[in-house]
């Protein structure tokens, strides 16, 4: 645990600091693309609670929070993961005086107001192991966990947990990378250089199946999302990644918070109807760089209890 810690906790040290001028209407539009189709997949209701774990900085779960008025408690390996959580979900900007005191009075308000929406929001913020959660059993109706089970040696005990967290009846929203066997030629390449920050294995629908109803789960649907618009621009933020470091223009993205910007909300928005239809219309087929089910818990077919 101490090394994946230290390799997560340098992951996220960079993530926070590296940007490039789109990266964050993209991420942003990603996020939001995410979220409505979580809702379209009718497994979230308004007074569920969510656990999104390895959330990262909570873009993802918040997302999903906000179109489907639910809370959720997010998780993470990584403490620098989780104070950018906890800044971009109070709208803090990092090139201004933390001060509250120093802020003009109209800061101050839309301070007070970002802060009581990010506590509507995130019921809490968690360090912890997947594979051992600090969290409740039966605490949760839905868990989502995208990009993170590639990452771990016992993944069977995380699926297990997930399970133990979950109400019985609950639903898990899963993502990994497709198999490479399986993805389009082109996005290869990529997923290789991907898969050297701290992939150990990939999976393929008939294991992720198995492995699932050996921990109380029912695959209720199977699908590809992220396809060429997605490998476009996760392409182009990789190989512009090194200039912008070059050029010093490190915490551009993080000066801004999601929904800064009228040109940036109508950029998000306008690419993220673009990656749901290309994702909608395309999600039957394996080409796609990531694979995703909806599995629900189910009984215990030798006790018939969860």
């Amino acid at each position: 645990m101490n090394k994946s810690r230290e390799l997560y906790e340098g992951l996220w040290e960079v993530v926070t600091e590296d940007s490039f001028f789109f990266i964050g209407w993209f991420r942003e539009a990603h996020a939001n693309a995410f979220a409505e189709e979580v809702a379209s997949g009718n497994i979230v209701s308004p007074s569920d609670r969510l656990a999104d774990i390895a959330c990262g900085d909570s873009a993802y779960p918040g997302a999903v929070s906000r179109t489907c008025g639910t809370t959720f408690v997010g998780l993470d390996l990584s403490s620098a993961a989780l104070r950018e959580s906890r800044r971009l979900l109070r709208g803090i900007y990092p090139e201004r005086d933390s001060s509250v005191a120093s802020l003009p009075q109209n800061d101050k308000q839309r301070r007070a107001r970002n802060d009581r929406k990010a506590e509507s929001l995130c019921a809490g913020l968690v360090q912890g192991e997947a594979s051992q959660l600090p969290l409740a059993s039966a605490a949760f109706d839905v868990v989502l966990s995208t990009h993170t089970l590639e990452h771990l040696s016992r993944d069977k005990e995380t699926l297990e947990e997930f399970a133990r967290i979950l109400k019985m009846g609950g639903y898990l929203r899963l993502e990994v990378p497709n198999s490479k066997r399986q993805m389009l030629p082109l996005f290869r390449p990529l997923q290789g250089r991907l898969d050297r920050l701290g992939h150990l294995k990939e999976y393929r629908p008939g294991e992720l199946t198995a492995l699932l109803s050996q921990c109380k789960f029912s695959v209720q649907r199977f699908y590809y999302r992220d396809f060429l618009l997605c490998w476009l621009f996760f392409s182009l933020e990789e190989h512009f990644r090194p200039i912008v470091r070059l050029f010093r223009r490190g915490k551009a993205r993080h000066s801004e918070v999601p929904g800064k910007g009228w040109s940036r909300r109508l950029l998000a928005a306008a690419l993220s109807r673009l990656i749901l239809w290309e994702n909608r219309l395309l999600g039957k087929r394996s080409w796609g760089m990531n694979a995703c089910c909806i599995a629900r818990k189910i009984p215990s077919p030798l006790t018939g209890e969860g």
